[in-house]
């Protein structure tokens, strides 16, 4: 489901598809959003506040769109399980995953109770990344090298994944400008058995369209093959 290139379409884009998402969602049970627009708001509350309850699997790209997520959304918002099939979350950007990320993360994961894998690809690192990713599991947040501390009001903001997750597979963007201290923590947090799912996967190569295509063709014919 491709959007508009240009920024002049980012509202009447945002309005399109909340109709298709409407009309489709009693029907959904896959669903991949490739997002292509310089900037653009409302697309993952649309999502989430949409019963969709046939969705099992749904993959959201917003690589490199700029997109706006709600900080605090559950607060504004009480979750509801709009989402109460759905079992597995891929998430694909080149944005910062303390910022962008975990809020986006939350937001889908509180109207989908039964969610059990997580997957988050081509993700930037900032400092403050590794704590927050550690607050999502549950876990104490480990100190680096330079003794960087999280602020609290940062980490009470994060939302812990639900328990259950079984597995949370992360993939760092593979460019020059990776933060290698925080990537340094996220590999010992991965080395650390607790049991959480949580595994650092290697970088994978950025995804055109045309690959995206493929795989959502891909999973549609898996997903009629095991209705036969």
């Amino acid at each position: 489901m491709p959007l508009p290139q240009s920024e002049s379409f980012t509202q009447i884009s945002s309005d399109l598809f909340s109709q298709i998402l409407l009309l489709t969602a009693p029907t959904l049970r896959t669903l991949t959003v490739v997002i292509r627009t310089a900037r653009i708001s409302g697309i993952l509350e649309c999502i989430a506040h949409t019963a969709m309850h046939d969705l099992t699997d749904l993959t959201l790209s917003f690589n490199p769109t700029r997109i706006v997520v709600p900080l605090d959304p559950a607060s504004r918002n009480p979750p509801r399980a709009n989402l109460p099939r759905l079992r597995n979350l891929h998430i694909d950007t080149c944005h910062v995953f303390s910022s962008t990320v975990a809020p986006a993360v939350a937001l889908i994961t509180a109207h989908a109770p039964r969610l059990v894998t997580l997957h988050v690809s081509d993700v930037l690192l900032m400092p403050g990344c590794a704590a927050v990713l550690a607050r999502m599991l549950g876990r104490l947040p480990l100190r680096d090298s330079y003794g960087w501390v999280v602020p609290e009001d940062v980490l009470d903001s994060t939302a812990r994944l639900p328990f259950t997750v079984r597995e949370f597979a992360l993939q760092v963007r593979d460019w020059p400008l990776t933060f290698v201290p925080e990537l340094a923590l996220i590999e010992v947090m991965a080395s650390m058995d607790y049991g959480d799912g949580f595994v650092l996967l290697p970088p994978t190569p950025r995804r055109t369209y045309r690959h995206w295509k493929e795989g959502w063709l891909a999973r549609v014919a898996r997903r009629s093959l095991e209705e036969i």
